[in-house]
């Protein structure tokens, strides 16, 4: 029906433009989630504010959002958006909502005897408590003392161009620890010391630093964490998987969420080893075992158009990949200490 009304609908006018958009979403989606959230028996919209209404009914309290902090849109709209709300958070969302177009929250309440505990403002000095981390890493081998722009992407391809040797040493420094934090003191250490003998640095550069790490927690390039995240994972002698991802994998699942609490696509090869990863395997016996799977016909591996059946062909192309895939993992938060 819905492709039906798309096809004799003006696509010129906001209403086939919107049916448009609208289409592509749902001709993606699984079932479950056309069911659930668009078919529910019971699903009446409402305004963020009724909803913040009926949470003080019960004694609960706005803490905010997962996402979409209000001073991530810059002075000029966060300024906007304080006058006309007076200031006021609850308004502040709301006129967001209205700002952005923004249909679907994920928001957190916390009790309303909690609420004076909360503190809103955003300053360098209120970060200097968290763990940080940082998916972003530079697209090609680089130098950061180099005057000159480059780009840095993370595992959902959002990319990020940064030209200041000191902010290019920084996230840097997070790319090679990651998926591992560092507290506020390792990270401008960190920082200071890829640029030490090749750039003089001042005060000054620090604080422009400090202002752009308060932008990239906003914008979520850099993510903050109430307790350390271990980088041993990545040392261990017997790989072990994250156990909900590796529990998914195992029931049939292609996309599994990391220690991170991000969605990870895994093709057939990684999840066939990531299943295997117990933490009692050590990389030998990994390899051993893919060996024995695909002599076994329980996947395969092909060379120009022929398919590989003995063993002694398979094993150099199973240590390739095991590699590989042990790497990935790693990458995307997927291994556990």
């Amino acid at each position: 029906m819905i492709r039906f009304i798309e096809e004799i609908t003006d696509a010129n006018t906001a209403f086939g433009k919107m049916l448009r958009e609208e289409a592509a979403i749902v001709g993606k989606s699984p079932d479950y989630y056309l069911f659930h959230e668009h078919l529910e028996a019971h699903n009446r919209p409402c305004y963020f504010l009724e909803v913040i209404a009926r949470a003080q009914a019960f004694q609960l309290g706005y803490l905010g959002e997962s996402s979409m902090a209000p001073q991530r849109f810059g002075e000029k709209v966060f300024g906007v958006l304080q006058k006309v709300s007076g200031g006021n958070i609850l308004a502040t969302e709301q006129y967001m909502d209205f700002f952005r177009n923004r249909s679907f929250r994920q928001t957190l309440l916390v009790h309303a005897e909690s609420m004076r505990q909360i503190k809103r403002s955003i300053s360098p000095e209120t970060l200097r408590t968290f763990q940080f981390t940082s998916a972003f890493a530079p697209s090609q081998p680089i130098r950061p003392e180099a005057v000159e722009e480059v780009e840095f992407r993370d595992l959902a391809g959002r990319s990020a161009k940064v030209a200041t040797p000191l902010v290019k040493s920084l996230l840097l420094n997070f790319s090679e620890v990651f998926p591992g934090s560092l507290i506020y003191e390792e990270m401008m250490a960190g920082a200071r010391v890829k640029l030490q003998g090749k750039v003089t640095l001042g005060e000054q550069d620090f604080r422009i630093l400090e202002d752009t790490l308060m932008r990239f927690v906003l914008d979520g390039v850099v993510r903050l964490h109430i307790e350390p995240i271990p980088t041993t994972a990545r040392m261990r002698r017997e790989p072990k998987a994250f156990a909900p991802a590796r529990y998914a994998i195992s029931g049939g699942a292609t996309t599994v969420t990391n220690v991170r609490h991000e969605n990870v696509a895994l093709n057939q090869m990684d999840a066939r080893t990531f299943v295997l990863l117990d933490g009692q395997t050590n990389r030998e016996k990994l390899a051993s075992l893919l060996v024995e799977r695909t002599v076994q016909k329980e996947f395969t591996l092909m060379r120009d158009n022929v398919q590989l059946t003995q063993p002694e062909e398979i094993r150099p192309i199973i240590d390739k990949l095991l590699t590989e895939s042990l790497e990935k993992f790693d990458r995307w938060a997927l291994l556990v200490p």
